[in-house]
């Protein structure tokens, strides 16, 4: 099986941004391994925020972790996966779209097993030429966004094609989230109204600013956002890529937004222009968060940010009150997340390869630790 990884492009054409560097190398420990390891013993630390601005330190909880199945990881009878892109749960299955394949895969939340692929390279019915996000519905079943074909597959909850939407009007959908009456809210890379609403048959009907009043004229590069729906789908979830923070949209508005308790301004970007094509450049590196779930009342952001732990670590938020929690700091990195029913699907590399590993918390106390400390590279047991 040949390796793929993802890479940042330090500057890209139009508004296309790989949403987080190529997945690091790995070694999967008690968190991450096959079930059956050793268990951990629950432990709360704090990992200090590097923060511009907000001094938080974040309330780093380390509970026991059951690990309730793994696929992937580099065996060539479990590799499945070549390059995941997205990730998606409901209450029977995990969805896994690998962009590198042309390709969706749902494997059942039970046990991990394969229930169905679907897709291939191609413009024809069930085909996919550049797949970008995908979104589960509240009917069952899962859409997933092709702008190079210019359109929205929808599929059963066997991985049927039912129907086809015409993306003709949006120029590409970097995140998607469904909302209960079926209609589909769409990230995109417009200049003024990043956000697109349409119906469940495609037809669109609103397009939205994103709910801070001041990021109307910075460039579309530093203000990508990532999209999840709450498990009733009654709102989407909405959080920047690139620093700031977080807000829900039930349909018809916004909440106000809320910080990341890491909190940083987006990223300078330097734009050039020509007569046949504009590019952007972000001049800073940084991330916040590169993925983001919705399940038991919280909000959980994969985040990357200014720590030592980054990459490792998912905080978590009320989803009412946007209020701050609690953090995990995970023994290996990860690249996607998804959440159903508190358990955690995560995307990460073992031995080269990407591995999909279904986790949950065992209800025991943890203990908490007042004291900050700095942080260290030092994976937190």
């Amino acid at each position: 099986m040949t390796r793929v990884r993802r890479t940042a492009p330090a500057v890209l054409a139009t508004t296309s941004w790989s949403r987080a560097p190529a997945m690091l190398w790995i070694a999967l420990a008690a968190t991450a391994a096959c079930a059956g390891g050793r268990d951990r013993a629950d432990r709360v630390d704090r990992v200090e925020s590097a923060s511009v601005g907000d001094a938080h330190p974040r309330r780093v909880v380390s509970p026991r972790w059951d690990t309730l199945w793994t696929r992937g990881g580099g065996a060539q009878d479990d590799t499945l996966l070549l390059m995941p892109w997205a990730l998606a749960a409901d209450s029977a299955r995990v969805y896994v779209l690998d962009a590198a394949a042309y390709r969706l895969v749902a494997f059942r939340a039970s046990d991990g097993s394969v229930a169905w692929i679907s897709g291939r390279k191609g413009g024809g019915p069930g085909e996919f030429a550049g797949p970008t996000a995908i979104a589960t519905l509240p009917a069952g079943g899962v859409a997933v966004a092709d702008p190079r074909n210019s359109r929205i597959t929808v599929l059963d909850t066997a991985g049927h094609v039912i129907r086809e939407l015409r993306l003709a009007s949006v120029s590409d959908a970097r995140s998607m989230c469904a909302l209960a009456d079926g209609s589909l809210l769409l990230a995109t890379a417009e200049d003024d109204q990043p956000l697109v609403l349409m119906t469940a048959f495609g037809r669109v009907y609103r397009r939205l600013a994103l709910p801070w009043a001041d990021l109307t004229d910075v460039p579309p590069l530093a203000r990508q956002a990532r999209l999840a729906a709450t498990p009733d789908h009654a709102s989407c979830v909405l959080a920047l890529e690139l620093g700031r923070g977080f807000a829900t949209f039930d349909g018809t508005r916004f909440t106000a937004p809320h910080r990341y308790v890491e909190f940083f301004d987006l990223p300078r970007v330097e734009v050039r222009r020509t007569l046949r094509s504009r590019t952007q450049r972000v001049l800073e590196r940084r991330i916040a968060a590169y993925d983001v779930a919705a399940d038991g009342g919280e909000i959980a952001a994969a985040f990357e940010g200014r720590t030592a732990a980054g990459r490792r670590l998912i905080d978590l938020y009320d989803l009412r009150s946007g209020a701050y929690l609690r953090s995990y700091v995970l023994e290996a990195s990860v690249s996607n997340l998804a959440r159903w029913g508190g358990r955690y699907y995560l995307v990460a590399e073992r031995e080269g390869y990407p591995v999909l590993l279904a986790l949950e918390e065992r209800a025991s106390g943890a203990r908490t630790e007042p004291t900050p400390r700095r942080p260290s590279r030092r994976a937190v047991h």
